[in-house]
């Protein structure tokens, strides 16, 4: 930290550091210096987070806010307990997650720090004001209505991924041979901050069947669509499998009676001594045969979720992987 009247080696604010001094030496807190810390916190919530320290004054430097000078609080554990405080009131909603504590520099002596995490809860709105606030790499701001608008509307958006994944579940074999059927899944995965809403997936390839509960009508470009209802949520961290595809893993080019020998053979023998396609596909041992990879593209989204594009290639390397990860076996 800069030593007391000089900036030399001084701490700059950036847009996570914030530095304040208190209105008085310590052991109240006026309404002047709720006012601050009420700017600064709701400032620092509504972009990334960052530190608030009190007992730092700052001066201008080439159009940045240096620390210049300690001011340290005085009667320092009272100060940091009225601090603690009076922040559950100052913001609306409040950030539960924020913490203050002391450092000491002499006895009861030092500085304020208020650590505020990244929120999810934006915007945070200033009781003490009666305004939204931002934290910028430049300072602190008034928020513009456009601002907290787009961040009221983000905080109810969901965040969708595409998940295409063999299904559990043990394969069904096909009788008297090393021919395995497989069901290939597409699911959404909810990675956002609260439950999507109605989602789909629209698939321009036919062939995909739909799981229970999900409802298929064409879209105008001809895909087929594959949706859910308003009352469907996929909640955070969860998964709906949407469309499924047959298709099948052919091992008897290995020599092997079971599957295990089957894998070592692919592992020693190289990709070429297997193929993929569905079992009703599946040609005589010795006939040529080339492999049907999955291709699968279209769109996927939510009532409360941006749509996104999409286009995915299953080859026999990543089924194969995909196989084996389910079944438990290496690969």
């Amino acid at each position: 930290m800069a030593s007391s009247g000089s900036t030399a080696d001084a701490y700059e604010e950036t847009l996570h550091l914030e530095f304040k001094t208190l209105s008085h030496p310590g052991g109240e807190l006026k309404r002047d210096d709720k006012k601050l810390i009420a700017k600064a916190v709701t400032g620092l919530a509504n972009a990334e987070g960052g530190v608030l320290v009190i007992g730092i004054a700052t001066a201008r430097v080439d159009g940045i806010d240096v620390a210049q000078e300690k001011r340290l609080v005085k009667q320092l554990s009272r100060t940091t307990n009225l601090v603690r405080a009076a922040l559950p009131e100052m913001l609306s909603p409040q950030n539960r997650k924020m913490e203050v504590f002391g450092i000491e520099e002499k006895y009861d002596e030092g500085f304020i720090v208020v650590v505020v995490p990244t929120s999810a809860d934006r915007p945070h709105y200033s009781n003490v004001h009666h305004q939204y606030f931002r934290r910028g790499s430049d300072g602190t701001r008034l928020m513009e209505h456009g601002e907290v608008r787009e961040l009221m509307f983000a905080a109810r958006e969901g965040k969708l991924e595409l998940v295409g994944r063999v299904l559990p579940g043990l394969p069904i074999v096909a009788p008297g041979s090393v021919c395995f059927g497989i069901r290939y899944a597409l699911a959404l995965k909810n990675s956002g901050p609260v439950p999507a809403r109605a989602a789909y997936i629209r698939i321009a390839q036919q062939g995909w069947s739909q799981n229970l509960g999900i409802e298929v009508r064409f879209s105008a470009n001809e895909h087929l669509g594959y949706y859910t209802t308003r009352e469907d949520l996929i909640h955070v961290q969860d998964e709906r499998q949407f469309a499924w595809i047959d298709t099948g893993l052919d091992f008897r080019r290995t020599g092997a009676l079971n599957l295990s020998d089957a894998i070592r053979a692919v592992e020693s023998q190289g990709w070429q001594v297997f193929s993929m396609m569905p079992i009703a596909q599946m040609k005589p041992l010795g006939m040529q045969v080339a492999d049907v990879n999955i291709r699968v593209s279209g769109l996927f989204g939510a009532e409360n979720a941006v749509s996104k594009e999409f286009e995915l290639l299953i080859d026999k390397t990543e089924l194969f992987r995909q196989f084996c990860e389910v079944n438990s076996m290496s690969a």
